[in-house]
């Protein structure tokens, strides 16, 4: 062998490198393609809608009082009703839409607020954790605290409507994950519906076992050994139960704060029951917890930037529409407030859509305002419809690569 021989360095080709079976969690870039299938995209457009109607239907019963301001506390401020009343519901999805917004930007700049959050910041920490701090927790609480009929008629409606829908979109996912399957979303819906009664029990059985069993045996031993002076000793002696009562009810709550996402992908992909959900997704999740906290960050930031993407894609539909279709619209409705500017006014980068202009407009000109009004918030629904189309595909990913 030659000296020349022993430096000479091989030709590599990086297209014969299995980079998926090298680095797994790169299936999660995947996600955006199969959220953004139209079966998909169908189903989580008509739950939104359905989220909407629900919540508008509700705002006829459930209002804030005339110049009542809507604030919680003073940890988030959501519009005050000022010239007319305001629907609770309309007055939270301003709220959460707001929080949603500060997490996905917080998220496309990799803020996580983790060291607010480890500074004891709680829900005030900002970044990733403090949005989702205040969708979950401030916003339910306000809720909770001034309409708790509107929050128990609304988190039950919404509960089982994202159960049936969720899990259609997961076995999509699934089956197109596994076996290249596209089925309709007929079929999709066909399967949730035969599985209905376990995707629903999926999240409450663990908080009703811990209710049962640990939490309910601690408050009785409570009234029995803690209000009479000499049983006192006794409960004292006997203290170590609640305390591992306790843990087992943290470990509970924690477990069930990250395997709650991989349930319904669970039934989904194995086609099983909820007990067997349970078992695998709290396996996956106090078994490989580093891994699953990796893929959920990936799966966050990546879904940020995908989200923007998406809605970017439509302001410049509404924008085109609005410029285009205004060039030939040159009437008006009076000095200086044009016809069609009146029926369907600019969009705005990261604001709401505007409201069309009823005020100026006469009777016919309010029904072309209103057909137009809901083409174009059926249009906006696809936003948020492919973030729940993305969650569901996603976290159906992320089951497959812990499993």
């Amino acid at each position: 062998m030659n000296a020349s021989d022993t430096n000479t360095v091989p030709n590599v080709d990086l297209s014969d490198v299995a980079w998926l079976d090298l680095f797994p969690g790169l299936r999660l870039f995947r996600s955006f393609k199969q959220a953004i299938h139209p079966s998909k995209m169908f189903l989580a457009w008509m739950l939104v809608v359905l989220l909407y109607l629900g919540g508008r239907c509700l705002d006829l019963v459930f209002y804030e009082a005339d110049g009542s301001p809507s604030v919680a506390d003073q940890t988030f401020v959501v519009p005050a009703a000022t010239a007319h009343q305001r629907g609770v519901f309309m007055t939270v999805l301003t709220a959460e839409r707001a929080a949603f917004k500060n997490m996905v930007e917080s998220a496309t700049v990799l803020d996580f607020g983790l060291r607010d959050l480890l500074g004891g910041k709680g829900l005030e920490s900002g970044g990733v954790f403090g949005a989702l701090g205040q969708m979950v927790c401030e916003v339910p609480s306000w809720l909770y605290q001034k309409h708790p009929e509107f929050l128990a008629i609304y988190l039950l409606y919404t509960f089982l409507l994202v159960a049936l829908v969720g899990a259609a979109i997961a076995r999509l996912a699934a089956l197109q994950a596994c076996r290249d399957i596209r089925p309709s979303p007929f079929e999709a819906v066909r399967f949730a519906v035969g599985r209905y009664v376990w995707f629903v029990l999926a999240p409450v059985i663990p908080l009703g076992v811990a209710a049962l069993f640990i939490a309910l045996p601690m408050i009785i031993s409570g009234l029995l050994f803690f209000n009479v002076v000499f049983l006192d000793v006794i409960g004292s002696i006997l203290f170590g139960l609640p305390l591992l009562g306790g843990f087992l009810i943290a470990m509970m709550i924690v477990g069930l704060a990250g395997a709650i996402n991989l349930l319904t992908p669970a039934i989904a992909v194995e086609g099983t029951d909820a007990f067997d959900a349970i078992s695998r997704s709290f396996y996956y999740v106090f078994g490989r917890p580093w891994r699953y906290l990796f893929y959920t960050a990936v799966f966050l930031v990546y879904g940020a930037i995908a989200y923007l993407f998406v809605g970017f894609v439509l302001f410049l539909a509404l924008w085109f529409t609005n410029r285009l279709v205004g060039i030939g619209a040159f009437a008006d409705v009076s000095l200086g407030v044009n016809r069609f500017d009146a029926i369907m006014p600019g969009p705005q980068l990261g604001e709401p859509a505007p409201r069309a202009n009823f005020e100026s407009l006469d009777l016919l000109g309010d029904l072309a305002a209103f057909f137009v009004t809901v083409y174009r918030q059926s249009l906006l629904a696809l936003v948020p419809a492919f973030a729940v189309s993305y969650y569901f595909s996603g976290q159906t990913w992320i089951y497959l690569l812990l499993r």
